[in-house]
């Protein structure tokens, strides 16, 4: 087959089809090296051998379920789960552990929810989350707390107390942030309310933006007053008190810009 074009000087050419095909070149196939499935959520089946092989209890916990719960109980097969998509934890358990009397299953919590607490201080909220995530039963998780509440290890209001006076004097930030990141340490509203009712947003933000403005002295001053805005800004401070700030920094004579 042959093709025609028009050459500059109005002169029809002949263009063999052959010369306008692209040769192709062969391709390299690449072998990307497949990573792993998890255990818990790609093979149940296998995950349930090897506790049968091993003697040992499978527990897992799904979206929705608050703790561990036991799937493979002494050697019997059980179904895992009828969506194991949605497992989103499991573990293997000694069965000798399954053996304990409620008592020493108690001491055993109660001991780890101890060790928790060398680490820092916990809400009651997040010491139930992290006990039950190490496989603790609910009765062993109430009766823990308990207990920990009635000798005064965990303390809601104490701990709102302190995070609110820690954050007021290391990273100053308003009220409402404070209550935010209370909440999602599982404090309830009342007691966030009362913990922040000393917090003066003015001050604060004064005090957050002063060692902020080192960093912009080398800029010029519109640039610098944007850069402590957004800063404030990210900090919970409402406009209102960002301009009362920028006011008062101005009035004392605080450098923010050249």
């Amino acid at each position: 087959m042959v093709m025609f074009a028009w050459g500059r000087d109005g002169s029809r050419r002949g263009i063999s089809s052959s010369s306008t095909r692209r040769r192709r070149m062969p391709s390299k196939r690449i072998s990307v090296p497949r990573r792993p499935p998890t255990q818990a959520l790609s093979r149940p089946n296998s995950l349930q051998n090897k506790a049968l092989s091993l003697g040992k209890t499978l527990w897992c916990r799904a979206r929705g379920m608050a703790s561990l719960r036991p799937i493979l109980f002494l050697g019997e097969k059980l179904p895992l789960a009828r969506q194991p998509g949605k497992m989103v934890k499991a573990r293997l358990i000694d069965n000798e552990d399954l053996e304990r009397s409620p008592k020493e299953l108690a001491d055993a919590c109660y001991q780890a929810a101890l060790k928790l607490l060398g680490y820092r201080a916990r809400t009651e909220s997040e010491m139930r989350q992290r006990l039950a995530r190490k496989g603790y039963g609910e009765t062993e998780i109430e009766s823990t707390v308990e207990r920990l509440k009635s000798s005064g290890l965990i303390d809601d209001a104490a701990f709102a107390r302190s995070w609110s006076e820690n954050r007021a004097a290391g990273s100053p930030r308003s009220a409402y942030i404070i209550k935010r990141e209370l909440k999602t340490k599982g404090i309830d509203a009342a007691t966030a309310n009362d913990a922040v009712s000393t917090i003066d947003d003015g001050e604060a933000a004064y005090q957050a933006a002063l060692p902020r403005l080192k960093r912009f002295q080398t800029l010029p001053a519109e640039e610098a007053r944007h850069k402590v805005t957004d800063f404030l800004r990210r900090r919970g401070f409402n406009w209102n008190t960002i301009e009362r700030t920028l006011v008062r920094l101005n009035a004392d004579g605080v450098d923010h810009g050249k």
